[in-house]
């Protein structure tokens, strides 16, 4: 699995799945979580792919805690997306 990288004060990630059912419901998952965690991600879906790029506003647009917090949830979702 491809890691998150940090460019231009934003954690990225594109994850693919086997088709556009699947890519969304990952995305489904993934609001749940974010909506929780009061967290919402910039994200883009074509197809079987889903861009994730994380930050946090209300901390002036940087990576904080609370992207690597995000980050490690929907890395787990993608991994029971896998199983």
């Amino acid at each position: 699995m491809n890691k998150w990288t940090e460019q231009n004060n934003r954690l990225i990630k594109q994850f693919q799945f086997k088709d556009f059912k699947e890519a969304f419901e990952f995305m489904k998952r993934v609001a749940v979580v974010a909506d929780k965690m009061d967290h919402h991600p910039y994200w883009t879906n074509c197809y079987n792919k889903v861009y994730i790029e994380l930050n946090t506003h209300s901390a002036g647009g940087v990576v904080t805690k609370k992207d690597f917090s995000l980050a490690e949830a929907i890395d787990t979702l993608a991994h029971e997306s896998d199983n």
